[in-house]
């Protein structure tokens, strides 16, 4: 009732959002204005409800009209509603705004198009800003590196393609379904919005007819029902002739632990839904931290692309400071940053990167944190005002709560199987938090409004709802909660990507932690995912637990390798597993890739050589041992230590199977390394025994089940 929409605007200055009703009309508003008059008094008298139940304020109407309006008109309006803010746009200055802030307008072919393209970039961008971990008004991105995470292409033959670069913005429409994987802060969402932006043009759109779609996988499982008709349908696009293709971009597919949600059950359903979709031409691009390969998918997980975003070089990240902070490429920062521990060690991830360089612009090159951890915590410390405590520019009180509250409201969030909350309930949630502590002289808005405006931790979405900026922020204070208490038993949950970070920020809060890792250790997987859970974080928690004594990495290493050879075996020998759909080939790859990813770091380089000399003198079985060794052999061939694939070369070559040969001989494509030219070798002689063509074949292609049948 009253106004024809409300626009929702930032006021940059009070940290808030203010509530436009306008009113939109198509004729000349002259001294009969009834029906303006009507809509302007019921924009200030309705009461509005947001889709929390949260109320809306109106602060002001605006009056737009593409004609012209009276000066009598005017008057008369503003004699009757004095003490309102009322404000008059006609057709002339509609034109001008145009003319100034999106000339594309005239250029459209369709309005539908524009409509949808405009709004739909505009949340993108808002998105976009939300998440910014170093504040700018630009729009920043640095081109990630994308690859495919399997063999490229079907392998026909002995000779490997190379693998080109992958161009994602193509990629995405160029299947029915896409997986996108990436680590703990490698950009997934920021690589989904820019694949949006990207199409999201009408010029892009007049060549291609592609029409992005973005949506978290809990919104297009609860909010759209996975029902594809009424995406279309908000979409808003006629879509008579049949050329759109709507490109689905879903994001964050194993983050979603809330509401009795299984990811693996609901993306099996999702991809159904997808495939056998036949109204409207579709894509879909689903994001994750891993892929599922313990999900019964892998006979999709076959067919379909699986693209990995790669590690940050140096240069990409000199590239993304520089973008977000005013520094001399040249300077000692960059220097600084290259040469600290946390650098060498850490993952190259855009956010790790930005969360490094807000710290030592803040404090310089001293005292920087060791982990991944510390570096969290310290970045926290920074945003929420201990420097400016120490500097005697904040109230240590005010500091205190801050920190303190924010825990508060991840463990709200935890238990409440929820990731927003709005203004509202928010301060009558710090209200209660500081009766119960008799904090009576603390302002509570001052508090909301620091947290929300300053600490770049918590942000007020386009919605008016607050929520955290980056997941890891949430997990990070879920960690810290439970650390305080000393109250995150270990259990399964450590085998869960959506409990995996919380587990790895709750172990490197700790300053050492033998006793965790031996329950960690002891802890036996019941489940195939569980078990893959156990290859895919094993990694991470040692990487976490840095400060306990090395000899307990050294001793749980060869543990993990033995336990990923042995899935890879049980997997090829049994039918009741969900990955045997998978062949061979394409699974070795996934592992091999997966143990590269996670265990190529110096911290693991003297433990990887023990762990090989400990399991070459084991008498388990030999293909589980030759399979171990070979995974150990190529992770320290990452980290420039060829002595343990020398050795097996040297002992193992003339065992190896066809599998192992193989992705020896795509390593060696890459590499050129004189080990792998051996094995290459062997395979090469393998080629002229009988039913080799027959095996090369099935390695890459024939589902597993069929091979054991």
């Amino acid at each position: 009732m009253g106004a024809d929409f409300v626009l929702a605007r930032q006021d940059e200055i009070l940290g808030r959002i203010e509530y436009i009703s306008v009113v939109c009309k198509t004729k000349q508003i002259k001294q009969d204005f009834d029906d303006v008059r009507r809509q302007i008094e019921e924009s200030f008298v309705v009461e509005r409800l947001k889709d929390n139940n949260s109320k809306i304020y109106v602060s002001s109407v605006w009056v737009l009209t593409t004609k012209n309006i009276t000066k009598n008109a005017k008057e008369k309006i503003y004699s009757i509603f004095k003490g309102h803010n009322v404000v008059f746009i006609d057709g002339d200055n509609i034109i001008k705004f145009v003319d100034k802030y999106y000339q594309e307008y005239w250029n459209v072919k369709s309005i539908d198009v524009f409509e949808y393209f405009k709004n739909a970039r505009d949340n993108i961008l808002k998105m976009d800003k939300d998440c910014q971990i170093i504040f700018s008004d630009e729009h920043l991105y640095v081109k990630q590196d994308v690859e495919l995470c399997k063999p490229y292409g079907e392998i026909k033959e002995l000779s490997v393609k190379k693998r080109k670069k992958i161009d994602m913005q193509k990629e995405a429409v160029s299947a029915k379904i896409s997986f996108l994987q990436g680590e703990m802060g490698f950009g997934k969402t920021k690589l989904l919005h820019e694949i949006a932006l990207h199409y999201l043009t009408e010029s892009v759109y007049d060549e291609t007819h592609v029409i992005p779609f973005f949506c978290t996988f809990e919104d297009f499982i609860i909010k759209y029902n996975k029902d594809i008709d009424r995406i279309v349908k908000k979409i808003g696009v006629k879509n008579d002739e049949g050329e759109n293709i709507y490109l689905l971009l879903i994001d964050s597919v194993d983050e979603v632990n809330f509401k009795n949600i299984n990811s693996d059950y609901e993306l099996s359903d999702c991809i159904t839904v997808i495939n056998n979709y036949t109204n409207n031409k579709v894509s879909a691009v689903f994001s994750m931290r891993y892929f599922p390969l313990a999900s019964g998918l892998n006979d999709v997980l076959q067919k379909t692309p699986c693209y990995q975003i790669k590690q940050f070089s140096f240069s990409n990240i000199i590239e993304l400071v520089k973008t977000c902070v005013n520094v001399d490429t040249q300077s000692r920062f960059f220097e600084d940053l290259k040469q600290s521990s946390l650098f060498k060690e850490m993952p190259k991830s855009p956010i790790a990167a930005l969360l490094l360089a807000k710290v030592l612009l803040k404090q310089g090159n001293h005292d920087l944190p060791s982990s991944m951890t510390e570096l969290y915590a310290k970045y926290t410390e920074i945003v929420l005002g201990r420097w400016d405590v120490e500097k005697g520019i904040k109230n240590e009180i005010e500091y205190s709560i801050a920190d303190r509250f924010v825990t508060h409201i991840a463990r709200y969030f935890l238990k409440n199987e929820q990731f927003e909350i709005s203004r509202i309930d928010m301060l009558n949630m710090l209200n209660v938090y500081l009766k119960e502590r008799n904090r009576h002289n603390v302002d509570p808005e001052k508090i909301v409004d620091a947290l929300i405006k300053d600490s770049g931790i918590l942000i007020l979405d386009y919605a008016g709802n607050i929520k955290f900026k980056h997941r890891t922020f949430l997990d990070f204070f879920l960690a810290k909660g439970y650390r305080e208490q000393n109250s995150l038993k270990i259990s399964s949950d450590i085998y869960s990507p959506f409990w995996s970070n919380i587990y790895y920020f709750y172990i490197g809060l700790m300053s050492g932690c033998p006793d965790v890792l031996d329950k960690i250790v002891e802890l036996q997987p019941k489940t195939e995912q569980e078990r893959w859970g156990k290859i895919f974080f094993s990694a991470q928690y040692f990487l976490a637990a840095f400060m306990t004594p090395y000899k307990y990495v050294e001793k749980y290493i060869p543990t993990v390798f033995l336990d990923a050879a042995l899935l890879y075996n049980d997997i090829n020998n049994k039918k009741d597993m969900n990955a045997v759909n998978l062949p061979r080939g394409i699974l070795l790859f996934f592992l091999l890739n997966v143990m590269k990813t996670n265990f190529s770091y110096n911290f693991f380089k003297n433990a990887i050589s023990l762990a090989y000399l400990t399991i070459d003198e084991d008498n388990c079985d030999e293909k589980v041992k030759i399979t171990a060794l070979f995974m150990l052999a190529l992770v320290n061939n990452c980290l420039n230590s060829r002595e343990e694939l020398k050795s097996f070369v040297d002992n193992y070559c003339h065992k190896l199977d066809i599998d192992i040969l193989t992705i020896a001989k795509i390593e060696d494509d890459k590499s050129k390394s004189l080990c792998f030219k051996k094995m290459s070798k062997r395979l090469q002689s393998m080629a002229s025994t009988p039913l080799f063509e027959k095996k090369f074949k099935e390695l890459f292609q024939l589902p597993k089940i069929k091979q054991i049948s």
